[in-house]
Formats: C-alpha cells, sequence, structure tokens
C-alpha cells in the first residue's frame, strides 16, 4: 500500500497590498462637529489642502443657505444680494481677523504655524455654517410671520450668536491638541470676531430689509443702526 505524499509547509498566503479606504461621505462632517481637534490634527499630514478646501467649502455653502433664509423676508433682489453680502462679510471678517487670531494662538502657547490657524479659522466658521444651516428652518418660520425688520434681524442675530459661540470648541480644542496652556485666551479674539462682524454686516446693509441702494454708504455704528431700525418700526406701527 503506497504512502501518500508528504506535503511541505504550507505557505501563507501572499499579503495584499494596502489600498487606503475611501473616505465616507459626511464622515468629515461628523468629525467636525463630535471632534474637530481630531480632524484639525489631519493639518499636519498629506491631506491638509484637501480638509482646508472641505472646509472652506462647508463654510460656503452653510453661508449661502442661510442668506436664502435671510432674503425670504424681502424677497425680490434679496434672493441674490442677501447671500451674496453674507459670504462677502463673512470671509473679509475672517481675513481681518486671522492675523489676530494667529496673534493670540501664540501667545496661549499654541505650537502652530500658518496653516494650523487657517485651519482652525475655517473650521470655526464651517461649524457655524452647519449650525446656521440646523437653525434655518426655525429663522424662516419668524422671517415669514412678522413683518418688523427689527424683530427679524434680532432673531438673525440670536441665532447667528448661538451658532458661533457653540462653534468656540473648534479654536479651544484644537489649540489644546498643538500643546496650548491658555486656551481660553482665544475668548477675547472670538469677541473681537464677533464684534467685527456685526460692524462689517451694518457696512454691507441691508440684508433683512429692502432698499433701492444696493449699499448704504452712510457710516453707522452697528448698535446705532440697530436703536434707528427700532425707532423706525415703533414709527410705522
Amino acid at each position: 500500500m503506497e504512502e501518500p505524499p508528504v506535503s511541505g509547509p504550507m505557505e501563507p498566503p501572499p499579503l495584499r497590498p494596502f489600498v487606503e479606504p475611501t473616505p465616507v461621505p459626511g464622515h468629515a462632517l461628523d468629525r467636525l462637529i463630535r471632534s474637530p481637534d481630531l480632524l484639525l490634527a489631519e493639518l499636519d499630514g498629506p491631506r491638509a489642502g484637501r480638509l482646508i478646501a472641505m472646509l472652506a467649502a462647508t463654510a460656503l455653502g452653510g453661508h449661502v443657505a442661510y442668506g436664502l433664509v435671510v432674503a425670504s423676508f424681502s424677497g425680490g433682489a434679496q434672493w441674490w444680494a442677501a447671500p451674496a453680502k453674507i459670504v462677502l462679510g463673512t470671509a473679509l471678517c475672517g481675513a481681518i481677523c486671522f492675523p489676530s487670531l494667529y496673534i493670540f494662538a501664540t501667545l496661549a502657547g499654541a505650537e502652530v504655524r500658518a496653516k494650523h490657524v487657517l485651519g482652525v479659522l475655517l473650521g470655526l466658521l464651517a461649524l457655524t455654517a452647519v449650525f446656521l444651516v440646523g437653525f434655518a428652518p426655525v429663522s424662516w418660520v419668524f422671517s415669514q410671520s412678522s413683518t418688523l425688520v427689527s424683530f427679524v434681524g434680532a432673531i438673525h442675530l440670536v441665532v447667528w450668536g448661538i451658532s458661533i459661540l457653540m462653534s468656540a470648541r473648534v479654536v479651544q480644542a484644537s489649540l489644546r491638541r498643538w500643546k496650548s496652556k491658555h486656551p481660553e485666551l482665544t475668548m477675547v479674539w472670538l469677541l473681537v470676531l464677533i464684534v467685527t462682524c456685526c460692524q462689517m454686516m451694518t457696512t454691507l446693509r441691508p440684508l433683512v430689509g429692502s432698499s433701492e441702494r444696493f449699499f448704504d454708504p452712510e457710516k453707522k455704528f452697528f448698535l446705532q443702526h440697530y436703536l434707528e431700525t427700532m425707532t423706525e418700526d415703533a414709527d410705522r406701527k
């Protein structure tokens, strides 16, 4: 009786080449909401440019969408003017406040470079845009149920204020990851950004109401402008 042939040692199956998984749609946005510091940590990797582009696109799309809600109060030319002014004003405020954010981040002890600060700024604006889109249905209901510019404007200010304050965690969490010792210093910078945005939107008025002119060239402080708008609404009633 013949013995079966003795087989040699089994060779391990060949290793498959590593294939980088395709990013899941919405995954980066989910990380921006849940753990922005982990997302912005990719600024130190090869995907830094792609991440910056994604954050910029998210900020742009969200502010355009909310601009349409703002435009729904007056309609007409505001359908394109309000979104354009909101995007323009946000971009200008971001550019104006970028150097001061770099200074505050450095004073806080964070080990950052210019691309890190740019990513943090865009992350803040992107998450603010996400919150604005989330609040958009609520703002739309109020804008369609009132004829008072001062009231609807106040609703938009409250919604925007809540959105940007909720997004401040992007700045603090990211700076902690980059070894910041005093990330709370950036809250002073956030106040500077808020005041700058309020003044910028006053400069680019009208946003909520309608006007015969695309821009109102008269220089006014934003609190003065809002008080005058309230007085005009009271006189009209």
